[in-house]
């Protein structure tokens, strides 16, 4: 498929998000693991760095022969999630802050510019991040190591900076691992 249409309709696909991320949650899924996971404030800078994850992935996979299949899978993972939320709005509660230091003023910023608490699971800076991962691999193997490393620690990044919970995180590997036998057929 030519690639100007596979971009087009992966960037209508990632705009799926922007009304059901307005929608009221009905759910909210929080576990007693949750309950016993403290905020750590550090892990807003792996959590911020999932935006320039994306940028460097399409960067680096623009001139690839992995950037339909990239796309490919964007425009897959994209329309699953969305299904899910549209179904399922749930959300997150998230902690007041009194921002004290630069990474709670960061926090902050995050939580005013993500002013609804919708989309938690499955997550998508899990799903996102695992795929950037799974195709950088691909493009530049020698480095794969760093590539799931970056992707599991914003994985890991949503819990700590309570944008999600523990079953968003696993909802995310969830969707991405399924995304990928889907693909396959593709």
């Amino acid at each position: 498929m030519n690639n100007v249409v596979l971009i087009i309709l992966f960037l209508i696909s990632a705009y799926l998000y922007v009304p059901l991320n307005r929608r009221k949650s009905k759910y909210y899924w929080k576990s007693k693991i949750d309950e016993k996971i403290a905020l750590i404030l550090i892990f807003v800078i792996p959590y911020v760095f999932y935006f320039v994850y994306f940028v460097i992935a399409f960067l680096f996979l623009f001139n690839s022969i992995y950037f339909s299949k990239f796309l490919v899978f964007f425009i897959i993972v994209n329309v699953i999630s969305s299904v899910f939320w549209y179904i399922f709005p749930n959300g997150v509660k998230r902690p007041i802050l009194k921002p004290k230091n630069v990474f709670e003023k960061l926090l902050l910023f995050i939580y005013k510019k993500d002013k609804y608490d919708t989309n938690g699971c499955p997550s998508g800076h899990v799903f996102h991040s695992l795929t950037n991962s799974l195709f950088l691999s691909l493009v530049l193997p020698e480095y794969s190591a760093i590539f799931w490393s970056i992707g599991i620690l914003i994985s890991m990044s949503t819990v700590f900076v309570k944008q999600h919970y523990i079953i968003d995180v696993i909802g995310g590997i969830f969707i991405f691992g399924m995304t990928y036998i889907i693909s396959n057929f593709f």
